[in-house]
């Protein structure tokens, strides 16, 4: 995925790092929200660590993997930021305390799962590809199908699936609430 912001090679890298940039400033925002919205230290500390991860984001389009090591920091820092939240998330639906259902709890677990597995196993899934040693992830020949870059699409989707959900969830609770209002 990194390689749709290389500029020697993407011919929409800007915009892909620019959809970074603007993706990061507005997870900041939606977490700086949370913070400051929250009641509870635990919340507060979420919100913060929510606000890291956009800024590791923003980082990772500012660095495309033009520049290596940074860009690597700064990913493995937006991945790992995801996998803390999403783990925080389960945990707080699964024990119940959440108003979620516990199926996005379970959602969220498969998050965890995915990242860790994509952060700490690139060279089980594909040993034969220089990217799982940590080098430039570009060479040729690229190989038909590159499990490591398919394990980290399933981490992305699943990642925006687990955003997404309960924000649709609480949209529909939201809604729901206006028209009883109004009613």
């Amino acid at each position: 995925m990194s390689e749709l912001g290389e500029r020697g090679i993407s011919e929409l890298a800007m915009l892909f790092n620019l959809g970074l940039l603007v993706g990061g400033v507005l997870v900041i925002g939606f977490m700086l929200g949370i913070a400051l919205g929250s009641d509870t230290l635990e919340w507060r500390g979420f919100g913060a660590l929510g606000m890291l991860t956009g800024l590791a984001v923003i980082l990772v389009g500012l660095y495309p993997v033009d520049d290596f090591d940074p860009h690597m920091i700064a990913a493995i820092a937006a991945f790992a930021g995801i996998a803390l939240l999403a783990a925080w998330f389960a945990g707080w639906v699964i024990a119940g305390d959440a108003p979620y259902p516990r199926g996005l709890g379970v959602l969220a677990v498969w998050v965890v799962i995915a990242m860790v597995a994509f952060l700490a196993f690139p060279n089980l899934v594909q040993p034969e590809h220089p990217f799982a040693e940590g080098s430039d992830p570009t060479p040729l020949p690229r190989p038909d199908v590159w499990l490591a870059a398919l394990l980290e699409w399933v981490v992305i989707g699943s990642a925006l699936a687990w955003i997404a959900l309960p924000a649709w969830h609480d949209q529909s609770r939201t809604i729901g609430a206006t028209k009883e209002a109004r009613a």
